[in-house]
Protein backbone atom coordinates (compact mmCIF):
# COMPACT_ATOMS: atom_id res chain seq x y z
CA UNK A 1 0.00 0.00 0.00
CA UNK A 2 1.53 3.32 -1.07
CA UNK A 3 1.14 6.63 0.77
CA UNK A 4 -1.93 7.79 -1.15
CA UNK A 5 -3.71 4.47 -0.69
CA UNK A 6 -2.93 4.57 3.04
CA UNK A 7 -4.20 8.16 3.26
CA UNK A 8 -7.42 7.22 1.48
CA UNK A 9 -7.95 4.29 3.89
CA UNK A 10 -7.42 6.58 6.89
CA UNK A 11 -9.90 9.14 5.55
CA UNK A 12 -12.49 6.42 5.04
CA UNK A 13 -11.96 5.27 8.61
CA UNK A 14 -12.23 8.87 9.84
CA UNK A 15 -15.56 9.34 8.05
CA UNK A 16 -16.89 6.18 9.70
CA UNK A 17 -15.86 7.43 13.15
CA UNK A 18 -17.36 10.86 12.39
CA UNK A 19 -20.74 9.28 11.62
CA UNK A 20 -20.53 7.29 14.84
CA UNK A 21 -19.54 10.35 16.90
CA UNK A 22 -23.16 11.51 17.09
CA UNK A 23 -23.99 8.54 19.34
CA UNK A 24 -20.72 8.73 21.28
CA UNK A 25 -17.20 7.35 21.03
CA UNK A 26 -15.37 5.06 23.41
CA UNK A 27 -12.07 6.06 25.06
CA UNK A 28 -10.14 3.79 22.68
CA UNK A 29 -11.89 5.29 19.66
CA UNK A 30 -11.14 8.83 20.85
CA UNK A 31 -7.47 7.88 21.21
CA UNK A 32 -7.57 6.28 17.76
CA UNK A 33 -8.96 9.51 16.28
CA UNK A 34 -5.89 11.35 17.56
CA UNK A 35 -3.62 8.74 15.99
CA UNK A 36 -5.48 9.01 12.66
CA UNK A 37 -5.16 12.79 12.69
CA UNK A 38 -1.40 12.60 13.33
CA UNK A 39 -0.81 10.02 10.61
CA UNK A 40 -2.97 11.89 8.09
CA UNK A 41 -0.97 15.05 8.72
CA UNK A 42 2.34 13.21 8.25
CA UNK A 43 1.16 11.43 5.11
CA UNK A 44 -0.19 14.65 3.59
CA UNK A 45 3.16 16.35 4.10
CA UNK A 46 5.04 13.39 2.64
CA UNK A 47 2.74 13.24 -0.41
CA UNK A 48 3.07 16.99 -0.90
CA UNK A 49 6.86 16.72 -0.83
CA UNK A 50 6.77 13.75 -3.21
CA UNK A 51 4.51 15.61 -5.65
CA UNK A 52 6.73 18.70 -5.46
CA UNK A 53 9.78 16.58 -6.28
CA UNK A 54 7.96 14.93 -9.17
CA UNK A 55 6.90 18.31 -10.57
CA UNK A 56 10.45 19.60 -10.25
CA UNK A 57 11.84 16.61 -12.16
CA UNK A 58 9.17 16.96 -14.81
CA UNK A 59 10.02 20.63 -15.21
CA UNK A 60 13.71 19.84 -15.55
CA UNK A 61 13.10 17.15 -18.17
CA UNK A 62 10.71 19.29 -20.23
CA UNK A 63 13.05 22.27 -20.00
CA UNK A 64 15.89 20.07 -21.24
CA UNK A 65 13.76 18.89 -24.17
CA UNK A 66 12.58 22.40 -24.88
CA UNK A 67 9.37 24.30 -24.23
CA UNK A 68 8.16 26.48 -21.37
CA UNK A 69 5.80 24.48 -19.15
CA UNK A 70 4.73 27.63 -17.28
CA UNK A 71 4.48 29.94 -20.28
CA UNK A 72 1.32 31.60 -21.61
CA UNK A 73 1.05 28.96 -24.33
CA UNK A 74 0.53 26.13 -21.81
CA UNK A 75 -2.57 24.06 -22.61
CA UNK A 76 -5.05 22.41 -20.30
CA UNK A 77 -4.54 18.71 -19.64
CA UNK A 78 -6.94 16.78 -21.84
CA UNK A 79 -8.54 13.43 -21.10
CA UNK A 80 -7.46 11.99 -24.40
CA UNK A 81 -5.19 9.03 -25.06
CA UNK A 82 -1.64 8.08 -24.25
CA UNK A 83 0.52 9.58 -21.50
CA UNK A 84 -1.58 12.75 -21.32
CA UNK A 85 -4.65 10.69 -20.45
CA UNK A 86 -2.81 8.87 -17.68
CA UNK A 87 -1.54 12.16 -16.19
CA UNK A 88 -4.98 13.78 -16.32
CA UNK A 89 -6.70 10.80 -14.74
CA UNK A 90 -4.08 10.72 -11.98
CA UNK A 91 -4.70 14.38 -11.20
CA UNK A 92 -8.48 13.93 -11.21
CA UNK A 93 -8.13 10.93 -8.89
CA UNK A 94 -5.93 12.88 -6.48
CA UNK A 95 -8.22 15.90 -6.41
CA UNK A 96 -11.31 13.73 -5.91
CA UNK A 97 -9.52 12.07 -3.02
CA UNK A 98 -9.03 15.49 -1.44
CA UNK A 99 -12.65 16.34 -2.16
CA UNK A 100 -13.72 13.41 0.01
CA UNK A 101 -12.04 15.12 2.98
CA UNK A 102 -14.22 18.20 2.58
CA UNK A 103 -11.45 20.35 1.13
CA UNK A 104 -13.27 20.86 -2.16
CA UNK A 105 -16.90 21.22 -3.09
CA UNK A 106 -16.81 19.00 -6.16
CA UNK A 107 -14.58 17.86 -8.97
CA UNK A 108 -15.76 16.63 -12.35
CA UNK A 109 -14.28 16.12 -15.79
CA UNK A 110 -16.39 17.58 -18.59
CA UNK A 111 -15.63 18.39 -22.21
CA UNK A 112 -12.31 16.60 -21.97
CA UNK A 113 -10.85 19.09 -19.49
CA UNK A 114 -10.13 18.98 -15.75
CA UNK A 115 -12.48 21.36 -13.91
CA UNK A 116 -10.76 23.55 -11.29
CA UNK A 117 -11.89 22.57 -7.75
CA UNK A 118 -13.74 25.13 -5.62
CA UNK A 119 -12.74 25.59 -1.97
CA UNK A 120 -15.56 24.71 0.39
CA UNK A 121 -16.61 27.65 2.54
CA UNK A 122 -19.39 30.13 3.20
CA UNK A 123 -18.71 33.84 3.82
CA UNK A 124 -21.24 35.11 6.36
CA UNK A 125 -22.49 38.63 7.03
CA UNK A 126 -21.70 40.45 10.26
CA UNK A 127 -24.10 40.28 13.20
CA UNK A 128 -24.48 43.04 15.79
CA UNK A 129 -24.16 42.18 19.47
CA UNK A 130 -26.05 45.34 20.46
CA UNK A 131 -29.55 43.90 20.84
CA UNK A 132 -32.22 45.34 23.09
CA UNK A 133 -33.73 41.87 23.36
CA UNK A 134 -30.66 40.88 25.41
CA UNK A 135 -32.22 42.93 28.23
CA UNK A 136 -35.25 40.65 28.40
CA UNK A 137 -33.34 38.34 30.75
CA UNK A 138 -32.91 41.21 33.22
CA UNK A 139 -36.59 41.28 34.12
CA UNK A 140 -38.11 38.39 36.12
CA UNK A 141 -40.96 36.40 34.66
CA UNK A 142 -43.34 33.79 36.04
CA UNK A 143 -43.44 32.05 32.68
CA UNK A 144 -46.31 31.57 30.23
CA UNK A 145 -49.80 30.71 31.38
CA UNK A 146 -52.38 29.55 28.83
CA UNK A 147 -52.65 31.83 25.82
CA UNK A 148 -51.21 34.91 27.50
CA UNK A 149 -50.28 36.61 30.75
CA UNK A 150 -52.45 38.22 33.40
CA UNK A 151 -51.29 40.81 35.92
CA UNK A 152 -52.39 43.87 37.91
CA UNK A 153 -51.21 47.33 36.88
CA UNK A 154 -51.26 50.04 39.51
CA UNK A 155 -53.02 53.11 38.10
CA UNK A 156 -53.33 55.40 41.10
CA UNK A 157 -51.75 56.26 44.43
CA UNK A 158 -52.97 58.85 46.93
CA UNK A 159 -51.24 58.23 50.27
CA UNK A 160 -52.66 60.20 53.20
CA UNK A 161 -50.66 58.82 56.13
CA UNK A 162 -50.27 61.42 58.93
CA UNK A 163 -49.97 61.66 62.72
CA UNK A 164 -53.23 61.14 64.57
CA UNK A 165 -54.31 61.31 68.18
CA UNK A 166 -55.22 58.21 70.12
CA UNK A 167 -58.64 57.05 69.10
CA UNK A 168 -58.98 59.58 66.29
CA UNK A 169 -60.15 58.61 62.84
CA UNK A 170 -57.34 57.50 60.57
CA UNK A 171 -56.93 59.25 57.20
CA UNK A 172 -57.85 57.19 54.16
CA UNK A 173 -55.40 56.50 51.34
CA UNK A 174 -56.52 55.57 47.84
CA UNK A 175 -54.83 52.84 45.75
CA UNK A 176 -56.23 51.80 42.39
CA UNK A 177 -55.32 48.84 40.17
CA UNK A 178 -56.37 47.57 36.78
CA UNK A 179 -56.49 43.94 35.66
CA UNK A 180 -54.50 43.37 32.46
CA UNK A 181 -54.75 40.35 30.15
CA UNK A 182 -52.13 40.34 27.41
CA UNK A 183 -52.02 37.72 24.66
CA UNK A 184 -48.68 36.35 23.56
CA UNK A 185 -46.96 37.98 20.59
CA UNK A 186 -45.20 35.50 18.30
CA UNK A 187 -42.05 36.54 16.41
CA UNK A 188 -41.48 34.18 13.48
CA UNK A 189 -39.98 33.93 9.99
CA UNK A 190 -39.14 31.38 7.28
CA UNK A 191 -36.28 31.05 4.80
CA UNK A 192 -36.05 28.86 1.70
CA UNK A 193 -32.68 27.11 1.33
CA UNK A 194 -31.67 24.90 -1.63
CA UNK A 195 -30.98 21.29 -0.63
CA UNK A 196 -27.77 21.41 -2.69
CA UNK A 197 -26.28 23.97 -0.30
CA UNK A 198 -27.03 21.76 2.69
CA UNK A 199 -25.46 18.77 0.97
CA UNK A 200 -22.40 20.56 -0.40
CA UNK A 201 -21.36 22.63 2.61
CA UNK A 202 -21.03 20.81 5.92
CA UNK A 203 -21.48 23.90 8.13
CA UNK A 204 -24.22 25.53 6.09
CA UNK A 205 -27.06 24.24 8.29
CA UNK A 206 -25.38 25.74 11.36
CA UNK A 207 -24.97 29.08 9.60
CA UNK A 208 -28.66 29.09 8.66
CA UNK A 209 -29.55 28.37 12.30
CA UNK A 210 -27.47 31.34 13.51
CA UNK A 211 -28.93 33.62 10.84
CA UNK A 212 -32.52 32.66 11.69
CA UNK A 213 -31.95 33.13 15.42
CA UNK A 214 -30.35 36.51 14.73
CA UNK A 215 -33.37 37.48 12.65
CA UNK A 216 -35.62 36.49 15.56
CA UNK A 217 -33.61 38.74 17.88
CA UNK A 218 -33.95 41.68 15.48
CA UNK A 219 -37.69 41.04 15.22
CA UNK A 220 -37.97 41.01 19.02
CA UNK A 221 -36.02 44.27 19.19
CA UNK A 222 -38.52 45.85 16.81
CA UNK A 223 -41.43 44.54 18.90
CA UNK A 224 -39.95 45.93 22.12
CA UNK A 225 -39.28 49.37 20.64
CA UNK A 226 -42.02 49.90 18.09
CA UNK A 227 -44.69 47.36 19.01
CA UNK A 228 -46.56 45.02 16.68
CA UNK A 229 -49.53 42.67 16.91
CA UNK A 230 -50.29 39.80 19.28
CA UNK A 231 -51.53 36.34 18.33
CA UNK A 232 -55.12 37.64 18.28
CA UNK A 233 -54.26 40.45 15.87
CA UNK A 234 -54.52 43.13 18.56
CA UNK A 235 -51.88 45.89 18.74
CA UNK A 236 -48.90 45.59 21.07
CA UNK A 237 -47.53 48.96 22.22
CA UNK A 238 -43.74 49.40 22.10
CA UNK A 239 -41.61 51.39 24.49
CA UNK A 240 -41.40 54.38 22.14
CA UNK A 241 -45.21 54.72 22.08
CA UNK A 242 -45.96 53.70 25.66
CA UNK A 243 -47.57 56.30 27.91
CA UNK A 244 -45.77 57.15 31.13
CA UNK A 245 -42.27 56.86 29.65
CA UNK A 246 -40.31 59.95 30.70
CA UNK A 247 -37.89 61.77 28.38
CA UNK A 248 -34.82 63.48 29.81
CA UNK A 249 -33.61 66.46 27.74
CA UNK A 250 -29.90 66.63 26.91
CA UNK A 251 -27.92 68.51 29.59
CA UNK A 252 -24.30 69.59 28.91
CA UNK A 253 -22.97 66.10 28.06
CA UNK A 254 -24.03 62.44 27.91
CA UNK A 255 -22.78 61.58 31.41
CA UNK A 256 -24.66 64.41 33.12
CA UNK A 257 -27.78 63.65 31.06
CA UNK A 258 -27.66 60.00 32.21
CA UNK A 259 -27.25 61.08 35.84
CA UNK A 260 -30.22 63.43 35.60
CA UNK A 261 -32.37 60.64 34.13
CA UNK A 262 -31.33 58.26 36.92
CA UNK A 263 -32.04 60.96 39.50
CA UNK A 264 -35.56 61.52 38.20
CA UNK A 265 -36.35 57.82 38.48
CA UNK A 266 -34.80 57.57 41.95
CA UNK A 267 -36.78 60.62 43.10
CA UNK A 268 -39.98 58.75 42.26
CA UNK A 269 -38.95 55.77 44.40
CA UNK A 270 -37.60 53.41 41.75
CA UNK A 271 -34.03 52.15 41.46
CA UNK A 272 -32.84 51.76 37.83
CA UNK A 273 -31.52 48.30 36.93
CA UNK A 274 -29.94 48.92 33.52
CA UNK A 275 -28.58 51.62 31.21
CA UNK A 276 -28.96 51.16 27.45
CA UNK A 277 -26.82 53.21 25.05
CA UNK A 278 -26.32 53.27 21.32
CA UNK A 279 -22.79 52.13 20.33
CA UNK A 280 -22.05 55.65 19.03
CA UNK A 281 -22.59 57.00 22.56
Amino acid sequence: MNRKERLKALLTEARTLNEKAASGLSADEIQHVTAIRTEVSELSKAIEQEDAARDALKSVVQAELGGDVEGPGRKAIMLGGGAASASAKAIVSEVQEQASTGQFKAVTATGGSVVVPVHQGVATMAQSNYLISNLVTIFPSDGPHGDGVSYLRQTGRALAAATVARGAEKPNSSLSFQGINDAFATVAHLAEVPNQYLESFSKFAQIIKFEMLYGMALGLDDLILNGGIDENGEPVIGLLEMTGVKAQPFVTDRLLTLRRAIGRIQAEGTQPTAIVLHPDD
